[in-house]
């Protein structure tokens, strides 16, 4: 009997991981879904030979599509996952050293097809796994997001929302377009295209796993920084936007005070409109302060 559930397309980036404990993980939570109408694609985003044959090993096991191309980044490799592949009703993402919990992808389509389409993506509550850090506990449970938090307007303020906990209608991309390959922070700018014009829904279950360690984006603060302007400047005519930009940049001053000074001050003396939070003079102050006094946490 023909499997009358919608398909859900799982898009997988790869980029030159050689933990195949974690690979495995990745896959097997997909493997065991309580929900089974999934294809699972993995995009190769150029890795080395070992890593590829791992990735190839691999398929020959858990059976997904694969292809392989020259690194792009993630934004890359997810529109080449939806634009060449994909064929389902719902996209999905994942980390490959992430996992979810079995009844993620059940629990999103019975909550998708269960709403109108003025909502466009879902996602849920996760957990934090960190990676040689004994001081945090493992896994720990993240922000619990509420309603108030998935706007627009909240949304340009902040990113709350873990990538791999969410679920898209596939028709939506045909209107707001694919994931902007030009910014490292594909996601916060997808989802401010998408609540732009849609609503985001989302379940309050923790259903993910993601694994923070020191190969996480978050600690490439520089590309960081230059993709969040990037993307705050599409919105200029949006109110909020302002205040979001005057935030990113007295993040950057604070984050570059302690080892990159000259640029942490020329960002501060082009933002002095900033001089009335506290949080801009701190980085001032930090920038004065030589660095062999900073304790390395």
């Amino acid at each position: 009997m023909m499997d009358q559930s919608p398909l859900v397309s799982v898009i997988i980036p790869c980029y030159n991981n050689y933990n195949e404990p974690y690979l495995r993980e990745c896959f097997n939570s997909i493997k065991q879904q309580t929900y089974s109408n999934i294809e699972v694609i993995v995009i190769d985003d150029g890795s080395e030979n070992k890593a590829s044959d791992l990735l190839i090993k691999l398929g020959e096991e858990y059976h997904f599509i694969f292809e392989k191309q020259v690194n792009k980044g993630i934004s890359g490799a997810l529109n080449t996952g939806i634009r060449n592949h994909a064929k389902g009703k719902y996209i999905a993402m994942m980390g490959s050293d992430d996992y979810w919990v079995s009844s993620k992808i059940e629990t999103q389509v019975k909550y998708m097809e269960s709403i109108n389409d003025k909502i466009a993506a879902c996602c849920t509550w996760g957990y934090f796994i960190y990676e040689n850090d004994v001081s945090k506990p493992t896994p720990r449970l993240t922000k619990l997001l509420k309603s108030t938090d998935l706007t627009f307007s909240a949304l340009l303020k902040f990113n709350n929302i873990m990538q791999i906990s969410v679920m898209i209608r596939a028709n939506v991309f045909k209107e707001i377009g694919l994931f902007d390959e030009r910014s490292v922070v594909e996601d916060w700018d997808m989802w401010l295209r998408i609540t732009d014009r849609y609503e985001f829904g989302y379940i309050p279950e923790p259903l993910v796993y993601y694994r923070r360690h020191s190969d996480n984006l978050s600690n490439y603060f520089e590309k960081l920084y230059n993709s969040m302007k990037y993307i705050l400047n599409k919105w200029k005519e949006k109110e909020g936007q302002k205040q979001s930009l005057n935030h990113v940049e007295i993040t950057a001053i604070n984050y570059f005070a302690r080892d990159r000074k000259l640029k942490a001050l020329k960002i501060a003396l082009a933002n002095f409109q900033c001089a009335d939070k506290r949080l801009y003079w701190r980085g001032i102050l930090k920038i004065f302060v030589p660095k062999f006094l900073y304790i390395k946490k």
